[in-house]
């Protein structure tokens, strides 16, 4: 099996996702970074004509352990843009003494429209926006299942579903 990105003690390439848009291979994933003690997770993007050979990652979103964006679910449409699913892992000790998430972890869209440009992530609320005893959400993925109907699947507490007619 070809190794698309390799990783060593310091740095990972986890949860791909990957989405075909355009005549070219959209790669999303994890790019976990161990730097000062702590733990730095971003979402990476690499694209591909023949999946063999992809281009050099770009890190979509920013480097701070208080928000620690990873995981990327899938890739849906919605209206004229596509929506990727991904999750807030903050990590705000250092990972010696926690190695996973704490309860403020989320789910989130990074919206795009044409795979070159990337929102700042955008909040999903699946208990909607007014309950406010949440609890750690993580791996969010969403699919269309009826025209207009979204089913929205993460964890919680085992595997939790959300259903909307409005994504955003």
């Amino acid at each position: 099996m070809p190794v698309i990105f390799k990783g060593d003690e310091k740095i990972a390439y986890r949860d791909p996702a990957c989405y075909y848009y355009n005549g070219e291979y959209h790669l999303f994933f994890t790019f976990s970074e161990k730097k000062n003690g702590y733990m730095y997770n971003r979402v990476g993007h690499s694209r591909s004509s023949d999946l063999r050979v992809f281009s050099e990652p770009e890190l979509i979103t920013v480097k701070d352990y208080a928000w620690n964006y990873c995981s990327p679910g899938n890739v849906v449409k919605y209206g004229d843009e596509y929506l990727i699913c991904v999750t807030s892992y903050p990590m705000k000790v250092p990972y010696s003494e926690k190695s996973c998430a704490d309860e403020t972890a989320r789910l989130f869209f990074i919206k795009t429209k044409d795979f070159k440009s990337f929102s700042s992530p955008e909040r999903i609320y699946p208990k909607g926006r007014e309950n406010t005893n949440e609890g750690r959400m993580i791996d969010p993925f969403v699919f269309e299942k009826a025209k207009g109907e979204f089913l929205l699947f993460f964890k919680q507490n085992g595997v939790s579903v959300s259903r909307s007619t409005n994504l955003c």
